[in-house]
């Protein structure tokens, strides 16, 4: 990332702020009027530490949103800020349950306030919206006064900026939010569109940006930002001289093998806003302006995708996989069994497996050939069923995450070679609702296994978290599963990958360890619901509990995993998800 900046701007019309819905929280907030350099609080946010302070710091708060669970999008998780003090030092600020009905309401997007008593701690690992190994937590006593008079130097934006052409540099990299600058070209209406796994459709706008080189990507605003941002004024304006914008908060995906910003909540954007940035965009653009393009919306004969069909195991495992290759399904199922393998070495590029090359690793897809560290990821085959039958699930990346509660890496990181962590093994005899569809290893192996696109919901459990659960070894037996399929499936549809250790493992469960991991107590059942992406360290645990599960050796299965297997837990490179 390069450019960054933090600038003394005009509030944007163009940005979202969260309303304030009426005065409460007592003495939480208050108002004053300040005019000299001494009432802007005791430090800057360059001088904070981590620990429980009680020190002020003056700041402004430049974005603020909502983050709500992409499973369930009333179930708001956290409210989330960057603030700006006055030298254009900037901070990442988060509001947890219970504290957000307090201090939600009594928080504007662009006003300035002074803040007392709150948390200090370390940033996150992953999408942080601005760059510092700190970030604030509120507490219960934090107080707040809003400046009323805000001195005329004040930052209001911070931005880094990557450009258009290295866009490309940030699509394996999730540690920080892209923000990036260009010239719009086109802009879409707002239609509905509905992804895979999800049972409900979003809106979606597409708003095509290039840069003073001519190099363009595509911005892809979802949900409420999509009707947010003024593409009918961008249109109308941009017939007669260019409009720039400048979006921060963003992700980089790529969908069809083309590139693209993604902007949901954490997403902003300023208009032809006033930085170098802009200037040198407008020169370049205004000997040859092209008027900003109008795209089609989504026509009522063009069709979203049917959503998911709720069915039993025991119809969905006999459908015949051409027939209903794509066709999702909705199913409630219990996990009976968890094999051995857990994770694999990921190509950063593709997610399918790679294998060492030298000092080096190489993707075992063809039409890859990536040559270069591969990164660890979740791969979670489960025998999972209903009251009329059992079948194989399997979980990827973040499909995988979102159950265990827990990032790939730091379970590898934590594990010792040859046993399943207590984080997996409690989800032994835990109940779902998953929207799954035939994976592409059931054709190519003749192997029945759905993969799980997305997990609609738990049943039972909601509140149990592992750092709270009871002292004691977690009772549960390691049983060989007869005649279990010994297929294993090699990659996901889409890239999903996990930041990984500077060094590639070795995947774990060699060839001769049992398939399955089987419990007889299912009331230790236990799930975790703190967000893993707020989770630094593994938390130590208590004399008596149970980390992990060691595996047993099956010699007599050797030949068979092996042989099935590939050699490897990421399997074959030709068993891709289509």
């Amino acid at each position: 990332m390069v450019n960054l900046r933090s600038l003394v701007l005009p509030y944007m019309a163009g940005q979202w702020s969260c309303p304030r819905r009426g005065a409460t929280g007592g003495d939480s907030l208050t108002t004053m009027s300040i005019s000299g350099h001494t009432q802007m609080g005791d430090v800057l946010i360059l001088s904070l530490q981590c620990g429980n302070l009680s020190v002020t710091i003056c700041v402004r708060v430049s974005r603020f949103w909502d983050f709500s669970d992409p499973q369930d999008a009333a179930r708001l998780l956290h409210c989330d800020m960057v603030l700006l003090d006055e030298e254009g030092n900037s901070i990442h600020a988060t509001i947890y349950p219970p504290f957000i009905e307090k201090f939600r309401p009594l928080i504007k997007e662009g006003s300035v306030y002074n803040m007392t008593y709150f948390r200090v701690r370390a940033s996150n690992n992953l999408y942080k919206p601005v760059p510092n190994d700190i970030m604030i937590t509120f507490t219960n006593w934090t107080k707040l006064e809003q400046v009323i008079e805000i001195p005329p130097a004040f930052p209001t934006l911070t931005y880094s900026l990557t450009h258009i052409e290295q866009i490309h540099s940030r699509i394996d990299h999730k540690d920080y939010y892209t923000d990036a600058i260009g010239i719009v070209n086109s802009v879409s209406d707002v239609s509905p569109h509905r992804s895979k796994g999800q049972q409900a459709s979003s809106l979606k706008r597409n708003i095509s940006i290039c840069s003073a080189r001519g190099a363009s990507v595509n911005v892809v605003l979802w949900g409420a930002q999509a009707t947010l941002f003024p593409g009918e004024r961008i249109y109308e304006d941009g017939q007669n001289s260019p409009q720039i914008v400048l979006f921060v908060g963003t992700l980089v995906k790529k969908y069809a093998d083309v590139l693209c910003l993604t902007g949901s909540s954490p997403c902003k954007w300023y208009i032809n806003p006033s930085i170098p940035e802009v200037e040198t965009l407008t020169s370049s653009a205004r000997g040859d302006h092209k008027p900003v393009k109008w795209n089609a919306t989504v026509t009522s004969s063009q069709l979203i995708s049917p959503v998911a069909e709720e069915q039993k195991v025991s119809y969905i495992k006999y459908l015949h996989p051409f027939e209903n290759k794509g066709k999702e399904f909705l199913v409630t199922v219990t996990i009976r069994k968890i094999d051995s393998k857990w994770w694999y070495n990921s190509c950063r590029k593709c997610a399918c497996t790679a294998v060492t090359h030298g000092d080096s690793y190489k993707c075992t897809n063809h039409d890859c050939a990536n040559i270069v560290m591969p990164v660890q990821r979740y791969k979670i085959l489960v025998t999972a069923g209903d009251e009329t039958a059992d079948t194989d699930f399997i979980l990827f990346g973040h499909m995988a995450q979102r159950i265990v509660k827990r990032p790939c890496d730091m379970l590898i990181a934590n594990t010792p070679s040859g046993f399943i962590p207590d984080a997996i093994t409690k989800l032994l005899e835990r109940t779902f609702i998953w929207n799954v569809s035939f994976s592409g290893h059931t054709i190519n192996s003749g192997n029945v296994c759905f993969q799980v696109n997305a997990t609609v919901k738990e049943l039972g459990n909601q509140n149990v978290d592992i750092s709270t659960s009871t002292i004691g070894t977690h009772q549960s037996s390691l049983m060989f599963s007869q005649g279990a399929s010994s297929s294993m499936e090699d990659t996901p549809h889409k890239t999903d990958t996990l930041p990984s250790p500077l060094t590639p493992l070795t995947p774990q469960g060699s060839v001769a360890t049992t398939k399955y991991l089987e419990t007889v107590d299912a009331g230790d059942a236990e799930r975790v619901t703190t967000q893993s992406s707020t989770t630094r360290k593994r938390s130590c645990s208590l004399p008596g509990k149970s980390i992990a599960k060691k595996l047993f050796i099956a010699d007599d299965e050797e030949g068979s995993i092996s042989q099935s297997s590939g050699g490897g837990v990421g399997g074959s490179s030709d068993d891709k998800d289509n």
